[in-house]
């Protein structure tokens, strides 16, 4: 296993417990890949804008962690969402009727009720359908062997080839507002705007926020927890080691599983980039006193077209957490979608000034749309060149390639990149997100065949 983000520490997990050995490399000395996390004095920030999801029965997460024995130590967020649009604070909640009324409130002139009993429909469909996706995207001919089970999920093609925002129109008409908060939410769930991103894709990317869940001691406490498990089960951890001999890998070892990027692999492998469409963030970080502790920990932020200020998406560690912050503080991870050209081929000078500059601009503005910060300590920011730096990511791409109705799941790479190498993460199929990272790996075990629990007959 080569990479410990959670694609591949989660496939590691499977192996190990099931008794086949395993050694998992990191050239980072600690886990997560690019949902990792960082130390500043008392202080544990999250690296980016990560959240969990696909928990419950029969979820990718909860059937992970069953076979796995894997600790999931978490709190519910209710409400999974704080949304803040110009002169207005909006709340997603768990509860159905709750969500209803505060939409209500938010929009009062549209129809909500059938366009959200839709998407919630598409939604759990799609859950019911991701178990059966073995061999997909198919790239040899006997992938087709696993067609009975893709057929499954046939009353799901339409909702591929049209788009969000015309499924959304279609039941609701017009609405600027409503538009563009639907495109801030789509881009930090499914990298691209409502016009662009499939019904199928948006669905999930809508009802994601109605069960989200808190890592206890954030994305620190979930790996640190997976690796120690992993440890405990004769897993062999080998961090500070970074994999550029490919060749020499498989010469060790039965099976190679590289948790990277396409990017990354593609260039090893001297293979065509699939895409080279991503996106990029910029992020800061601070511990903070606040005046009233924030209780709500996910915020998406859209500030006033005219603001100069670009959508942002803000976490906060809740304040019973003391293993992320000191009794009475807590840590803020701000994260902005950008371009990487931005960023690189700049002079030196230029690029530290244009780095500070968004930085003043972007806590400026989270200081208003947040008041009561009595204190601030370690304000920090990064760009995509610092995430390539720690990770490894080229360009310090983020969030895997942008889902979108012109670049259907059929063309994102497949996992099966050969008989005896296997890629996972959140440039193949099924995509971004530690939900569809992980459930990528719980696909390749149940394709491996090696553990009984997972084959399913076709």
């Amino acid at each position: 296993m080569v990479g410990a983000g959670a694609g591949g520490l989660s496939a590691a997990l499977l192996a190990q417990s099931a008794g086949v050995r395993t050694t998992l490399f990191e050239a980072h000395q600690i886990p997560g890949g690019c949902a990792s996390w960082f130390k500043r004095g008392p202080f544990s920030f999250d690296a980016g804008a990560t959240t969990l999801s696909g928990i419950g029965p029969g979820r990718p997460l909860t059937l992970w962690s069953e076979l796995t024995g894997a600790p999931l130590d978490l709190v519910a967020a209710d409400p999974g969402l704080v949304f803040h649009l110009p002169g207005k604070t909006f709340y997603r909640w768990r509860d159905r009727e709750r969500w209803q009324s505060e939409l209500a409130r938010v929009f009062p002139t549209l129809d909500h009720r059938t366009f959200w009993q839709d998407i919630e429909t598409l939604a759990e469909r799609a859950w019911e359908f991701l178990p059966y996706v073995d061999g997909f995207p198919p790239t040899r001919v006997s992938d087709l062997r696993h067609l009975p089970n893709w057929l499954k999920g046939a009353g799901l093609l339409p909702s591929l080839f049209h788009d969000l925002e015309t499924f959304r129109r279609m039941r609701q008409g017009e609405s600027a507002e409503l538009s563009r908060w639907l495109n801030a939410l789509c881009m930090i769930s499914a990298q691209n705007v409502a016009p662009q991103v499939p019904a199928l894709i948006g669905a999930l990317a809508l009802t994601y926020p109605s069960e989200t869940y808190i890592p206890r001691g954030g994305m620190q406490g979930l790996f640190e927890g997976w690796l120690k498990h992993y440890q405990s089960l004769g897993g062999e951890w080998r961090p500070g080691e970074k994999i550029e001999d490919l060749q020499r890998l498989q010469q060790d070892y039965g099976h190679v599983v590289m948790n990277t990027t396409s990017w990354s692999l593609e260039k090893l492998l001297e293979l065509q980039p699939t895409s080279q469409n991503a996106w990029g963030a910029f992020t800061l970080y601070a511990g903070v006193r606040l005046q009233t502790p924030q209780t709500h920990a996910y915020h998406l932020v859209m500030p006033a077209l005219d603001s100069g200020v670009e959508d942002y998406f803000v976490s906060f560690s809740i304040p019973e957490d003391l293993a992320r912050a000191p009794s009475g503080w807590q840590t803020v991870t701000i994260s902005q979608h950008t371009r990487e050209a931005s960023w690189y081929g700049l002079p030196t000078e230029e690029y530290r000034a244009r780095k500070a500059a968004r930085l003043q601009q972007v806590w400026a503005h989270f200081l208003t749309e947040f008041p009561g910060v009595l204190e601030q300590k370690f304000l920090q920011a990064g760009t995509p060149k610092t995430f390539e730096r720690y990770t490894h990511r080229p360009f310090g791409r983020v969030g895997g390639h942008p889902h979108a109705w012109n670049f259907p799941l059929w063309r994102w790479p497949s996992s099966r990149r050969r008989e005896d190498l296997t890629q996972l993460g959140d440039t193949v199929f099924p995509g971004q997100g530690i939900v569809a990272v992980v459930n990528g790996a719980l696909t390749w075990w149940r394709g491996s065949g090696l553990h009984p629990d997972l084959k399913r007959n076709t």
